[in-house]
């Protein structure tokens, strides 16, 4: 924590530089008030002033207060129109524009996705506050100066800015997200916790809620887990800093109630977790050990998630078997318990049908569980044949490195091109599409389970040491030796 005049930003991101050489910086001052009540902008522009500000959230606008510019002594109130548009003109170069937000009104949604209290935080969607121009390139970014009323406290996915000795702490850069990508930001009175793995720095701010209170030690060994699995994969993440927010909740079934992976301005996670389980029920959590296995993929459009799902499913139990917080034997028996969940949770339609349809519709572990047994296929086939590359996990490793945009969303068709080329494989990854993606049914994987010494998932579980591809099957679970990416 830094504090600095009454003024406290804990800075959950962790502190560098923006990278590449900048033409254009835009300033945004940003104060928010103690009360959390209303959060006011000064946003100043380098060079040319843009002729549109956009806000992508639809509830932009309702909480819109006051918007004003001064040419020429002038002041002009500037109102959005029916696309959540503010419309500048006129305005001379290297100008400024000023408006407010009623974070109150925000908050009586309850909604995470636009604004809720959190006990003595407010969780924030930047959709709801920031209007920017509609793109920025590689070139252009703007730099977020917050200013915070008391002790208030600041958790965000940026990049810090800041450093030893500045007047403000809470300083960030943006990072040109595309427009209508989410984020999660808090602001107010919040536990935290730093985890370190690989590289990696993990900012968690752990707020109160509806449910019984997280205890910070318990979070600890919770989180960190999911972050050893994930980094057991490539043998370190993609990223040099993740932020995680926590919610307690007073309802589900299991210590994760709800996850989601937002990419806006760095990676981050927004996770509902329920207290009240026994402390043996957070260690081994293939649910955050999903959330976390996100992060080592590029984005992927949400109609092809049957991809980035079933990569996240295939490396849960893997991660968490490689970490050492499960055998292998267990893992493997979990998976296929799991398996067997979703083969009997298909509901009528293609896995692509579904996938589009899974949020409305159900599905969804059906489409999980397809996407893990396609990575399945993919990995033994792999591993099989000397003339390709090694595993799954190197081919996986590759396209992040290789390309990792944080301003575009992967096609799910061109993403198995892709992995195609880095594997050397002529259409390994691209069949998927036509024999599965594009078919009824669940993927046939009942003659490499046999080879694997794995029995059919639903059937009782007995691994088979003999088979002709149990060596493989345990070199699946083993970690690497070394990292197979650089960050």
């Amino acid at each position: 924590m830094m504090v600095l005049g009454g003024l406290t930003a804990a800075l959950l991101a962790a502190a560098g530089t923006a990278s590449g050489s900048l033409s254009q910086l835009h300033d945004y001052h940003v104060h928010i008030d103690e009360r959390l009540s209303q959060l006011s902008v000064e946003a100043c522009f380098d060079g040319r002033v843009p002729d549109l500000l956009y806000a992508s959230h639809n509830w932009a606008g309702n909480v819109l207060e006051q918007a004003e510019m001064v040419v020429d002594g002038k002041t002009r109130r500037l109102r959005p129109d029916e696309r959540q548009r503010l419309r500048i003109r006129q305005q001379p170069d290297d100008g400024c524009i000023r408006y407010q937000v009623d974070l109150g009104r925000a908050a009586r949604s309850r909604n995470l996705g636009i604004a809720a209290r959190a006990g003595e935080a407010l969780v924030i969607s930047p959709r709801i506050w920031l209007w920017q121009p509609r793109r920025l390139s590689p070139y252009q970014d703007i730099e977020l100066h917050f200013e915070l009323d008391g002790e208030l406290q600041l958790s965000g996915p940026w990049r810090g800015l800041s450093e030893a000795g500045d007047d403000n702490p809470a300083r960030f850069a943006l990072g040109y997200p595309p427009l209508g990508w989410d984020a999660s930001m808090v602001v107010g009175e919040f536990d935290q916790l730093q985890i370190e793995r690989a590289g990696t720095r993990l900012g968690v701010a752990i707020t109160s809620g509806p449910g019984e209170a997280a205890d910070p030690t318990l979070s600890h060994d919770w989180l960190e887990a999911g972050l050893e699995a994930a980094t057991t994969i490539y043998g370190r993440l993609p990223t040099d800093r993740v932020q995680a927010v926590i919610i307690p909740l007073d309802s589900g079934d299991r210590p994760l109630s709800s996850g989601r992976v937002s990419r806006a301005g760095g990676p981050g996670l927004l996770l509902g977790m329920k207290a009240g389980f026994p402390d043996s029920a957070y260690r081994p959590d293939p649910l955050m050990a999903h959330e976390f296995m996100h992060l080592l993929h590029p984005p992927v459009q949400r109609e092809h998630a049957w991809l980035s799902e079933g990569i996240a499913t295939y490396y849960q139990y893997i991660g968490l078997a490689r970490a050492g917080h499960l055998s292998a034997e267990s893992a493997w028996q979990r998976f296929l318990d799991d398996m067997d969940d979703g083969i009997w949770a298909r509901i009528p339609g293609t896995i692509l049908d579904i996938t589009r349809a899974m949020g409305q519709e159900g599905g969804a572990e059906f489409v999980y569980w397809s996407g893990a047994a396609l990575m399945l296929k993919a990995d033994v086939a792999l591993r099989s044949d000397p003339d390709t590359a090694e595993s799954l996990d190197h081919v996986l490793a590759e396209w992040a490195a290789c390309c990792f945009d944080a301003r575009r969303s992967a096609d799910g068709r061109e993403a198995l091109k892709e992995l195609d080329r880095i594997a050397g494989t002529d259409d390994l990854f691209t069949a998927f599409y036509d024999d599965y993606i594009l078919a009824v049914g669940f993927p046939d994987i009942a003659e490499i389970l046999e080879q694997l010494g794995l029995p059919q998932p639903g059937k009782s579980f007995e691994l088979d040491d003999e088979a002709p591809l149990a060596p493989l099957r345990r070199a699946i679970m083993t970690p690497h030796e070394a990292p197979l990416i650089d960050h």
